[in-house]
């Protein structure tokens, strides 16, 4: 999608990362579209989410990202552009190679919203740290953007695997309780 990222006035609120690791590029453009200026201090958990999940993925490119802070209002009217729903919800991904979004840039994998209304409602409801439900909601729509995706059994379970995989060291589990698939 990269629309975010063209408008010349959003562009003041992105922040950019640059990482290399072991000779991989990390680029990841993150965008506080929130009136809370307390969420820009969630970009720390970014590059550590970000670096793990190329590390399991065994990802030797160099790679580049978009990842979007949103409120409740301004998801759900992308989820209602975009996916046909007239509700919010947590986390949307579009990936760069998928439909009619392909990139030309092919280190781009895609656009990453996170509602952070939502990522904080829902760490409660889970009895969770919202640095726990930040990294869960980021992991999730990075392996979105790579390619993975939950709609079977098998599918779900792989991506659900390294979810838990990518947060173990990062934002490790700190209660019983469980996340029913979205």
């Amino acid at each position: 999608m990269k629309i975010f990222k063209r408008n010349s006035c959003l562009i003041q609120k992105c922040k950019i990362c640059y990482n290399t690791v072991g000779g991989i590029y990390l680029n990841i453009h993150i965008i506080n579209q929130t009136d809370q200026q307390r969420f820009n201090s969630y970009r720390r958990y970014v590059n550590p989410v970000f670096l793990k999940t190329i590390q399991i993925l065994k990802k030797s490119e160099t790679l580049e990202c978009s990842l979007i802070l949103l409120d409740d209002v301004q998801m759900q009217l992308i989820n209602n552009e975009y996916r046909g729903k007239d509700s919010t919800t947590d986390v949307i991904s579009f990936a760069a190679l998928e439909g009619d979004q392909v990139s030309s840039d092919e280190n781009y994998i895609g656009d990453v919203f996170i509602n952070m209304d939502a990522m904080q409602r829902q760490a409660r409801a889970y009895g969770h740290s919202r640095k726990r439900e930040f990294c869960f909601l980021l992991a999730h729509g990075l392996l979105h953007c790579l390619g993975y995706d939950h709609q079977n059994e098998i599918e779900e379970r792989t991506m659900f695997d390294l979810q838990e995989l990518i947060l173990n060291e990062i934002a490790p589990r700190s209660t019983q309780k469980t996340r029913k698939k979205v």
